[in-house]
């Protein structure tokens, strides 16, 4: 539930609106194995996973960014916004390599847990 007293919200929203995971279209991500999806969650518990995640695809919005720069070990997908992101982040915008990048990171990322 997100209220009109939340931080950034005062001016944006007038009544409390619920935000129910059948509203987002996010179904194209559930192809990845091992997907957990974390939807109106307590924000430290989502902060946490987010933060230690193996792949983390984040919005464009602070919380996620704040979530991916504590995220050492983990791949960051990311939609260009105004942050500047490290260099070893993917690009999700629709290039067309973008598939191979992913698929090359998930196979890096299972050799790094292996070892």
């Amino acid at each position: 539930m997100v209220t009109s007293d939340y931080h950034g919200m005062a001016t944006r929203i007038t009544k409390d609106v619920m935000i129910a995971p059948e509203a987002n279209d996010i179904k194209e991500f559930d192809q990845l194995p091992h997907l957990k999806k974390c939807i109106n969650g307590d924000p430290i518990e989502t902060l946490l996973a987010m933060a230690t995640a193996d792949l983390l695809v984040m919005s464009s919005s602070d919380f996620s960014y704040t979530a991916a720069i504590l995220n050492k070990k983990g791949i960051i997908v990311y939609h260009p916004f105004w942050h500047g992101t490290p260099m070893e982040w993917l690009n999700g915008s629709h290039q067309r390599s973008f598939s191979e990048r992913l698929f090359e990171a998930c196979q890096r990322r299972v050799k790094e847990k292996e070892s």
